[in-house]
């Protein structure tokens, strides 16, 4: 899957789309679709007052390696509302990249926005088991239970895998690294949703 973005339009393009994804994706953004027939494999999406669009990588790098309080917690709420959204078409994002998202700005206001529409990325769950690749990337963030070398993979609470990535990216692009603990943000909204998201759930897998 490929998209491109040109006079305030975002283009997706690829036979890997997963087409049932792009309700979940234009409630969460309020974005409005522009073909008013989805074709399998295209669609564009109008995006409103948006100026400039750069990778997530990139608006990282402009910012030094790390997110301000209130950008991280931007990207973990509308990313979890993403997720909540894909659940409710029995899809997930256990397995999540820096790559697989963009920023965009409409000169003074930022959205964190998950582009990762494809069947590389999302994880359909079927009588609760996804299947997971025997050898995860390196680059990605996931829960533990999905390093288990045994396919095909029963994970009965794929959401809460979503959840826990979510939690590791938010708390690396934070932070500087997701294994760094949480003293500076102690106390604040963010940092119990991060409990919640992250440690929390590794009690419960252990």
């Amino acid at each position: 899957m490929k998209f491109s973005f040109t006079n305030n339009t975002l283009t997706f393009e690829g036979d890997d789309i997963i087409m049932e994804s792009i309700p979940s994706f234009l409630s969460t953004y309020h974005f409005s679709e522009v073909n008013s027939k989805t074709t399998p494999g295209f669609f564009k999406v109008k995006l409103g007052d948006v100026k400039e669009i750069v990778s997530l990588s990139q608006y990282m790098k402009a910012q030094k390696y790390l997110l301000d309080y209130n950008s991280a917690m931007l990207l973990f709420h509308t990313t979890n509302e993403l997720a909540n959204n894909l659940k409710r078409v029995g899809l997930y994002i256990p397995v999540i990249h820096v790559n697989d998202f963009v920023v965009m700005s409409d000169g003074e206001k930022i959205w964190f926005v998950y582009v990762g529409l494809s069947e590389k990325t999302l994880f359909r769950a079927i009588d609760e088991q996804i299947v997971v690749p025997l050898n995860l990337d390196g680059g990605a963030f996931f829960s533990p239970e999905l390093g288990i070398k045994r396919l095909p993979l029963k994970v009965p609470d794929p959401y809460g895998c979503s959840v826990y990535a979510i939690g590791l990216l938010t708390k690396a692009c934070l932070l500087g690294d997701a294994d760094s603990n949480m003293d500076e943000i102690y106390a604040t909204k963010l940092y119990w949703a991060l409990v919640r998201a992250i440690e929390e759930r590794i009690y419960l897998i252990i």
